[in-house]
């Protein structure tokens, strides 16, 4: 019963962490991301849009940003099975 209700919560809360970065926020580029396209071209830190996180010449990037990934969501499941234990320990009264 309490691994059932463990599970959907920790559904539920990858279903609201991961929802964002499935939904586009607006198809056309606003001005202010504009402008801050256009400094970070001048100062050399984005290139064109052409190239994409999966090529060879990226590959540590791209490696890099599956392992943040990762992390970030073991993150989330230990800070779940921290409350969760807190919360065994609570109503275990002593036994």
């Amino acid at each position: 019963m309490y691994i059932k209700k463990l599970l959907i919560g920790i559904c539920c809360t990858i279903l609201l962490i991961v929802s964002p970065f499935l939904v586009t926020a607006s198809p056309s580029p606003s001005p202010f991301s504009e402008g801050l396209d256009k400094t970070a071209g001048e100062t050399g830190h984005i290139g064109d849009n052409s190239s994409s996180i999966w090529t060879l010449d990226n590959l540590p990037g791209a490696i890099g940003k599956m392992i943040g990934g990762v992390l970030s969501l073991l993150g989330v499941v230990f800070l779940i099975l921290t409350i969760y234990g807190g919360f065994t320990w609570m109503l275990a009264r002593g036994n």
